[in-house]
């Protein structure tokens, strides 16, 4: 899965499980960051009813984007707070991400 569990990253599309557990928060449509995906509502504090929600990319990631680097084959040296060696490839199969993830190799 992506790295906040909600994409099944073989299938390309919302993971069961999570869906599951807190319903359906994947768009079936891409959603720039900072563009409005929708508002909260529900059983949640009544500050927090109406907030807009968004997405938004993580840092390394953003880094990679910014800088050309999000291409195949590309490799990538993301230092801030903590370093990143990010190598862009194309999507992979279940087994791939499941030995990738295996050895604490974050996928996303």
């Amino acid at each position: 899965t992506a790295r906040t569990g909600l994409i099944d990253l073989a299938a390309r599309e919302p993971w069961g499980p999570a869906t599951e557990l807190v319903g359906d928060l994947v768009s079936p449509q891409r959603i720039w960051a900072g563009d409005p995906a929708g508002t909260s509502h529900g059983e949640i504090p009544a500050v927090l009813r109406g907030a807009v929600l968004t997405s938004a990319g993580i840092d390394h990631q953003s880094a990679v984007l910014i800088s050309g680097a999000a291409r195949e084959g590309a490799l990538f040296d993301s230092m801030g707070t903590a370093e990143a060696l990010i190598r862009t490839v194309q999507p992979l199969d279940a087994d791939q991400l499941e030995r990738l993830t295996a050895d604490d190799i974050d996928v996303d």
